[in-house]
């Protein structure tokens, strides 16, 4: 007969309680250990994500410029005589859209209509959100002279995102001035033309008086009388001025141009250079008083610079945080 240790009765109890509170405290060690590796690595990876998101972002902006001012100028020089260019445009649910414009041909060769580009696309197109693109001369420090439609805007105009009305001058046609709206037009030999004066004409087929692309604001005045010769359509800043003994009506008669709310044809210069930049951080700084003065630098120094070519219209994206001018 084996002998058999006997073991106190007490014993087993005890040693499973010791089990228990050194696996309880084993757990607990490791969940510490695990969470802290994680929080390690979230550290880590997730302003590397967010770089890698921004940058597929401008990536993907940079296609889209490249694209659609390849198009623009490829039409432009194939068209007989006509400019053709690109639209940018803030729609009415606060998305910046870009549509083909060119010059109409119905009226080629009329100077009443050598400023008007027709609208020739239905389909619009825009950045990857929260990502747009603000013409460089805008924040150009070195802008002063406040008669010359490209210089340095202010605060109030940086920060103004909702519509096309209040920074427009009064006058006939005056320059738009806003950060969401302007024009990039190529010439009939390619050429990438550098504040060229451009109305916007947009078919209002559904007359509700809004144009059917870009859903802004147009006007017809459907009395037909035409103007006295003094009121007739001059180009104004750094423009000249048109024959007004010449045939044709002129372009405040042209049904269906973007107008203010007071019925005046906006002029929207042409650019050469953009400033992609993250609307949703920007429309934070604007949106607090005390950080305005702070919306310039931002777009300085997080605005993704993209030059085009005047001669080739090749699009070079520039180093970040430079001093930008046009």
């Amino acid at each position: 007969m084996r002998n058999q240790a006997v073991k106190p009765a007490d014993q087993k109890p005890c040693l499973r309680r010791m089990t228990r509170r050194s696996a309880r405290a084993f757990t607990l060690i490791e969940l510490a250990i695990v969470v802290a590796i994680i929080v390690t690595i979230v550290t880590l990876i997730v302003p590397s994500a967010t770089a890698m998101w921004e940058n597929r972002k401008l990536v993907d902006a940079e296609n889209v410029l490249r694209g659609l001012l390849s198009t623009a100028r490829s039409h432009a020089r194939r068209t007989s005589g006509l400019e053709s260019g690109l639209f940018f445009y803030v729609d009415g649910n606060g998305v910046q859209r870009i549509v083909a414009i060119g010059q109409d041909e119905e009226n080629a060769g009329s100077i009443a209509w050598q400023d008007v580009f027709r609208v020739n696309a239905d389909r619009t197109y825009s950045f990857s959100a929260p990502f747009r693109a603000v013409p460089r001369y805008v924040v150009n420090p070195t802008g002063t002279d406040p008669n010359d439609a490209v210089y340095t805007f202010s605060v109030s105009e940086l920060a103004n995102d909702v519509s096309i009305e209040s920074p427009t001058p009064s006058g006939v046609n005056q320059a738009q001035r806003h950060r969401n709206f302007f024009t990039m037009i190529y010439s009939k030999e390619g050429q990438l033309l550098i504040r060229r004066d451009v109305l916007i004409l947009d078919e209002d087929r559904t007359g509700n008086g809004f144009g059917d692309v870009t859903g802004l604001l147009i006007s017809y005045d459907k009395s037909g009388d035409l103007p006295d010769v003094d009121e007739r359509f001059t180009q104004q800043d750094l423009k000249v001025n048109i024959d007004p003994t010449a045939t044709g009506i002129p372009p405040e008669k042209i049904p269906y141009l973007v107008t203010d709310i007071d019925g005046i044809a906006i002029d929207f210069p042409s650019v050469d250079g953009l400033l992609v930049y993250n609307n949703s951080a920007f429309s934070e700084l604007t949106s607090d008083p005390s950080l305005a003065a702070e919306t310039r630098d931002f777009l300085l120094n997080t605005g993704q610079p993209f030059y085009v070519n005047r001669w080739t219209g090749a699009v070079v994206r520039g180093p970040l945080a430079e001093n930008v001018a046009p």
